[in-house]
């Protein structure tokens, strides 16, 4: 065991001390030569990770930490291959492989189980980082960047880059918009006012030399923190990182953030995108933001969480109410933006009017003096206080990373590492001062102080408009200058795409350290079951868990629920928990499940037994997570909320106003999720449900609702009175539970149901026609879908068609879509009923992607008979069908397991698959796959540039929403 002043392979122990909630002992490091921070959590853990982290303050809205973040891991010294990220993302047992662009630092982490892969991971990211090969290869700039995209000198050019694109997406979102302006507002003196990531319009400023000149000065072991988490050879990792370092010489770290100083009171406004005049009016959101913390305040960071709960989390909390009450918005947020030096909070009232801004200003400080004179609820606070321990208590994944990121929260500033990993005293210590006005305090210091700053984001139609011509004008203007020289930028594009469409060599890709079959367990990781039975219910009982926590879900068959009644059970199934019961408020029911359980939660999902498309096994569910000292609390607040729930028309109205918004907003932000499911509903049962309960249908009936929300209202209603009367039997039911000791709640709520008559059957829906619908939205990016079902074309599913969805992904579709077409992301994939899925996020070209989705049988073709070992591609498979599971998790994928009928012997013979999984046999596969493609339906959600691209193709165009 390591001392102080211990010395190993050029590293100092300078503290050791055992992290008692972490189950581990804490050894804090320095590089003796560099002077490189260094942090080792000794946990009994198998999953090993690694991070180098470095402080990166940005100076302008370029975002060149976020394309520095991209770049370097695109070949290094050591591994001069194009992509050795995406080469470890094929063939790594990798549990964790990203890096992360944040608003101060840029981190780099690797997990894996597998200790000769973690040595490999962790060698391949020193490489890249610190030896990258953006030095001798300006394409990587250009691809991960930006680059002016013009092949003939008559040709007007356009922007392209992975980057850019992913920006553009994440500007569609009022929310980005929001957050980068109230940061200029915030923090006016530091590198917080600028976006990190980088603002589209400023993207294009960023040159090749000051990309290369920000890693130069940033990327250097002086600056960097370095974090291990998990059982490890910590004496040959701390060799193999010594052999990077060692070639440095000492120099200044990174310098410290300038501490904001309080800034007067502001009000700006800001225009963001819609498409309609009809979207203008209550579409106006309003924030007030204020700095309340510096990252050293740890207890005063833990009861924000806290003091945001119990103020705005559900429609009967202080402020929320007092904002809907008065007819002033549709809903009110409080966030607490921390894990950064100073923590702010912002609230945010969510579809109002510009001209309401004085009166909810009012509401929102009178309700504020109120709670601050009269006291805040105690008994809330202590339940939320209670919930946060419980979560807190949990063991979740990736565990390392999520340490690893508690580490820098303070780390980073010259604070004591072990600050967020100890947090159990803190939570004794805001028990006690809750009766002492704390928590009144805080919100005094926030919502009644004088320095709020405020903001008002207001819709605007003209604002793509003028963010089109803005960016026309700028591509003119720089051709212009230009001149004779235009011919460079041609030759530019030319040289790209040379090096994109040119492979590694086999020399390259051997210099990248591989893992061969015989590394990999011939088992699969273990989801251990057993089925019983108790007073005629099926039963899944999964192990007990060391941590005193029972798990437990109740599944309800939805079979005689026809297709058009799905999105009403979608609605019904988000509306239990956020309403009243017939002996409880909403405010005592939350209280309730935050005092005495971890938390309660319903669901609906439908599940395809394997190899089954035309028929799913539909559910409504409920998970829920208690000590087992409450275990007797458990079932009775779930049979209150089946049973009881008060339907209340005022109170409904609110909710869907504010899914309806959620829904809008998760099409902009993340529209590929929306049309997979539109995809998969042509092609199978189960994915016909998981569009009517959660995707476009869904979507389409809720705004309908709220439209005619009068005149439709009762139908709703008597809906929901069937479905309480009818669903929750123990005829329909099966249930899920950890310890079979813990069979006596399966037994309480066996006698709390009703006992109607039902069924436990495969249902069949009709499946979607229109094979091709397009759904617009306000947005600088696009995003499609592409699929069918290749059981069509006379081929069964294979466990080894997940190996051909590994390739697609990683190696087709990542070259064309991502490298080629600049979309920031894409994948294939394919399920266990046989769908077949192409996707593409944040998307510049959907008809360039298109045309790739169409050729993905050939391309498969092609690499199939180049005979090129199938090694790397197996392995990463099987890392990606075993990824890190908390324990609900587990258990929630063995559930799965029960309802697909999938056993532990069909999964020790899918390993085996796998193994054996040679080119002949995916060469099988291509023919049922061009088949799948040439008849496949397609989706896209997509802005006013994708449509018109997408007008010669037949597309349908659907309702907005």
């Amino acid at each position: 065991m390591m001392k102080n002043k211990d010395k190993m392979n050029g590293f100092t122990v300078i503290n050791k001390r055992e992290i008692k909630d972490c189950k581990g002992v804490m050894y804090e490091m320095v590089h003796d030569k560099t002077g490189a921070k260094l942090v080792y959590l000794d946990r009994n853990e198998i999953n090993k990770t690694f991070a180098i982290t470095f402080k990166t303050e940005p100076q302008d809205d370029t975002g060149v930490f976020h394309i520095l973040e991209h770049s370097v891991l695109n070949g290094s010294d050591k591994f001069p291959v194009k992509e050795p990220f995406v080469e470890l993302l094929k063939g790594s047992m990798q549990t964790f492989l990203n890096a992360i662009t944040f608003d101060d630092k840029t981190m780099f982490p690797v997990s894996s189980r597998n200790d000769k892969d973690f040595m490999n991971l962790v060698n391949v990211y020193l490489d890249g980082v610190l030896h990258p090969a953006i030095y001798r290869n300006p394409n990587i700039f250009y691809q991960e960047g930006w680059h002016y995209e013009i092949r003939d000198t008559k040709e007007e050019p356009v922007y392209k880059g992975v980057v850019l694109n992913e920006m553009k997406g994440a500007f569609s979102s009022v929310d980005e918009l929001m957050v980068s302006e109230l940061k200029k507002m915030l923090f006016p003196d530091n590198g917080y006012k600028y976006c990190s990531g980088g603002e589209p319009a400023h993207i294009t400023d960023l040159s090749y030399e000051q990309f290369l000149n920000t890693h130069r000065k940033y990327y250097h072991p002086s600056n960097a923190q370095i974090f291990l988490d998990g059982k490890m050879d910590l004496d040959a990792v701390l060799a193999l990182i010594d052999s990077y370092f060692s070639g440095y010489e000492k120099e200044n770290a990174g310098k410290a953030i300038e501490m904001q100083r309080a800034v007067p009171a502001c009000k700006h406004t800001i225009a963001y995108e819609v498409t309609e005049e009809g979207e203008l009016k209550n579409r106006t959101q309003i924030c007030m933001a204020k700095t309340v913390s510096s990252y050293d305040q740890i207890e005063k960071n833990t009861a924000w969480q806290v003091l945001s709960s119990v103020l705005v989390s559900n429609n009967e909390s202080p402020l929320k109410k007092a904002v809907l009450d008065k007819g002033l918005g549709e809903s009110v947020e409080l966030e607490l933006y921390d894990g950064i030096q100073q923590p702010w909070a912002v609230l945010t009232v969510r579809n109002t009017d510009e001209d309401k801004y004085d009166e909810v200003m009012a509401a929102i400080k009178e309700t504020a003096a109120s709670l601050v004179e009269n006291g805040l609820d105690h008994d809330q606070l202590a339940a939320s206080l209670n919930q946060m321990e419980f979560h807190y208590s949990e063991k979740h994944e990736p565990s390392g990373l999520m340490y690893g990121k508690s580490v820098y929260d303070a780390w980073l500033y010259g604070g004591d590492p072990e600050s967020y990993l100890n947090l159990s005293s803190v939570f004794e210590s805001l028990r006690k001062k809750i009766d002492e006005g704390y928590f009144e305090e805080l919100l005094k210091e926030f919502l009644l102080s004088d320095d709020l700053q405020t903001l008002a984001a207001v819709p605007s139609t003209a604002k793509a408009q003028e963010r089109e011509k803005a960016e026309q004008d700028k591509l003119a203007n720089a051709k212009k200058s230009w001149g004779s020289e235009t011919d460079q930028y041609v030759e530019l594009n030319q040289k790209l795409d040379e090096w994109q469409q040119t492979p590694d060599t086999q020399e390259q890709l051997s210099s990248l350290p591989k893992l061969t079959l015989e590394d990999v367990s011939k088992d699969p990781f273990p989801l251990p079951f057993s089925e019983a039975e108790v007073k005629g219910v099926p039963v899944i009982l999964h192990p007990s868990q060391d941590n005193g926590i029972v798990y437990m879900t109740y599944y309800f068959s939805l079979a005689g629920i026809t297709r058009e009644y799905l999105p009403t059970v979608g609605f019904y199934s988000s509306l239990l928990g956020l309403l009243p019961t017939e002996n409880m408020t909403v405010a005592m029911l939350q209280q309730e499940v935050r005092r005495d359980l971890g938390g309660i939660s319903f669901f609906v999902d439908a599940y395809s037994p394997r190899n089954v498309h035309d028929s799913c096994i539909p559910v409504i569910g409920v998970n829920c997570s208690v000590l087992k000292k409450n275990l007797n609390k458990a079932v009775p607040l779930i049979l209150e909320i089946m049973q009881k729930t008060v339907f209340d028309k005022d109170k409904i109205r609110t909710l869907l106003k504010q899914d309806n918004e959620d829904f809008r907003q998760g099409l902009i932000g993340n529209g590929q999720g929306a049309a997979i499911r539109r995809v998969s509903a042509h092609s199978s049962a189960e994915g016909v449900f998981r569009e009517y309960v959660g995707g476009y249908a869904s979507g389409l009936y809720e705004k309908d609702l709220e439209e005619h929300y009068d005149e439709k209202i009762d139908a709703f209603l008597n809906e929901c009175e069937m479905y309480t009367e009818v669903l929750f039997s123990k005829n329909r039911m099966t249930a899920s539970i950890t310890g079979e000791e813990n069979l006596s709640a399966v037994e309480e709520m066996i006698a709390g149901v009703h006992d109607v008559d039902g069924m436990r059957a495969k249902v069949h829906y009709p499946l979607l026609e229109d094979k091709k619908e397009f759904i617009q939205i306000p947005a600088g990016i696009s995003y499609s879908a592409e699929g069918g079902n290749i059981t069509d074309s006379g081929m069964s599913y294979e466990i080894g068609m997940q190996v051909m969805s590994h390739i697609l992904t990683y190696q087709y579709l990542w070259n064309e879509v991502r490298v080629k077409g600049g979309s920031y992301g894409t994948g294939f994939a394919v399920s266990q009923n046989g769908n077949c899925t192409a996707y593409s996020y944040r998307d510049p070209d959907v008809k360039h992607t298109m045309l790739a989705y169409q050729n993905a049988g050939k391309s498969l073709q092609e690499i199939a008979g180049s005979e090129d070992d199938m090694t790397d591609m197996i392995i990463g498979t099987i890392a990606g069908g075993e990824p890190l599971m908390s324990p609900s998790m587990q258990m929630s994928a063995a559930d799965i397991m029960y309802f697909r009928g999938v056993t532990e012997d069909i999964r020790k013979q899918g390993r085996r698959d796998l193994l054996a999984m040679n080119n002949e046999k995916l060469g099988s596969y291509c023919e049922a796959l061009t088949k799948t493609m040439d008849s496949a339906a397609v989706c896209v959600v997509g802005n006013d540039d994708a449509l018109e691209k997408c007008r010669d193709e037949g597309f349908k165009t659907l309702e907005k929403i």
